[in-house]
């Protein structure tokens, strides 16, 4: 999730500033000069937050694989119940959920 938002704000500040360089240029050439080209504002803080996002989401992908033994896993598991049928003990197969949290 990091790094999809990381890409995606970059490539917004990257749209966004070259939409405004391109509208000054237009602007400037279409007035013929009588207009004078707006001033450009900066995204640096767009581009710094981009960026933190991505080198994050790209930190902890790495470090996901390094403690891949270490995370918890989910798995659907059938365990063995011994339930009453007809007066008589009878074992019977339980689909269940089973979370392995290895330390």
């Amino acid at each position: 999730i990091l790094t999809g938002s990381g890409t995606a704000t970059l490539l917004f500040v990257a749209i966004v500033d070259a939409t405004q360089e391109v509208g000054g240029v237009l602007v400037n050439t279409f007035s013929l000069g009588t207009i004078p080209r707006p001033e450009n504002k900066s995204y640096a803080t767009g581009s710094a937050i981009g960026t933190a996002l991505l080198a994050g989401g790209i930190t902890l992908f790495v470090m996901s694989s390094k403690n891949k033994k270490k995370a918890t896993n989910l798995s659907l598991q059938n365990q063995v119940s011994i339930r009453s049928f007809n007066g008589k003990l009878v074992n019977t197969d339980i689909p269940s959920l089973t979370l392995k949290i290895s330390l």
